[in-house]
């Protein structure tokens, strides 16, 4: 089939980990896409599934969420930024954004939080006319307090207020081809072209990852968590001091063992900054295809154990 003569539908798809992003593009596209069951994500890099609906070929992008256990955010938001930038540079512009919720959660977690802030800053309020926000886990018999949730979602600026008071669309998404494919029919009936913010300020602002609103967002997100993280080490601290003064050996041992927790994540917070500083310059576009191939080839090293 020529592709290039064909109609194409690009929908970028977004959403923490467990949130049914690889389920709902196998739905879609009936192709086998792993789909998380666990905390560990199966989306470690960003993937593009291809088929053919209404006489166009859709190109589904499954993108990692900034929760991902085995990702620092800081390299999702770079490989996300990377691809957004070049597809724009290349004139292959959105015709929708998918952000995926479970409506399952009885509240918003810091996880959830971390994600939307995200979102919200890679896309930009011009964007929201083509943002479909699409919960996911709607029980088969009643819906309990499930209605009540999706009201909170919509209605509180923090959360989708915001987006929906500027044009997105709140849809339920079932785990069936035909709920699937509704989401994309919607998408296509918009018939219109979405920039990112992320995309105009890398491409025609010409802005430095850490300039941008998005990597604004997550090294302010990482401030925060390493200023409470540390207020924690600090208080653990003094507990050990009072255990080891008491001859409290049981809790000297717990203790050391969270001060050793708290450490490794003070760590992996310093990294993740560190990796959003070395991002710290605007690069060409053939620098961001080799950077990503260089940032894929060193995860398949670490994973190989090479």
């Amino acid at each position: 089939m020529a592709y290039y003569r064909e109609k194409h539908t690009y929908i970028v798809v977004m959403g923490a980990t467990g949130t049914g992003k690889s389920t709902f593009i196998r739905n879609c596209s009936n192709q086998d896409v792993k789909a998380s069951r666990e905390l560990e994500s199966c989306t470690a890099e960003i993937q593009e599934v291809v088929f053919m609906h209404n006489s166009s070929v859709v190109h589904l992008i499954d993108t990692p969420g900034f929760d991902d256990s085995s990702r620092y955010d800081a390299d999702v938001l770079a490989d996300v930024a990377d691809w957004l930038a070049e597809t724009y540079h290349k004139n292959m512009l959105l015709n929708g954004i998918v952000y995926l919720h479970s409506i399952n959660g009885t509240r918003m977690s810091g996880t959830d939080n971390r994600n939307l802030t995200m979102f919200k800053n890679l896309c930009g309020e011009n964007a929201y006319q083509g943002v479909v926000l699409a919960t996911t886990g709607w029980p088969e018999n009643g819906v309990g307090d499930h209605e009540y949730r999706e009201h909170q979602l919509m209605t509180k600026p923090e959360y989708w207020g915001t987006m929906c008071q500027n044009g997105s669309q709140v849809l339920r998404l079932m785990n069936t081809r035909l709920s699937a494919l509704s989401l994309v029919d919607y998408i296509q009936s918009l018939d219109k072209k979405t920039v990112l913010k992320i995309q105009e300020q890398m491409v025609d602002q010409k802005l430095a990852l850490p300039q941008t609103a998005a990597g604004g967002a997550l090294d302010a997100e990482l401030a925060k968590q390493m200023k409470e993280f540390s207020a924690s080490m600090a208080r653990i601290e003094k507990r050990l001091e009072q255990a080891i003064s008491d001859r409290d050996y049981g809790m000297r041992k717990v203790y050391l063992d969270r001060i050793a927790e708290m450490d490794a994540m003070m760590s992996k917070v310093n990294e993740d900054r560190r990796i959003l500083r070395d991002n710290d310059r605007p690069v060409r576009l053939s620098e961001r295809i080799g950077r990503r191939v260089g940032r894929t080839a060193e995860r398949l090293f670490v994973r190989m154990g090479l």
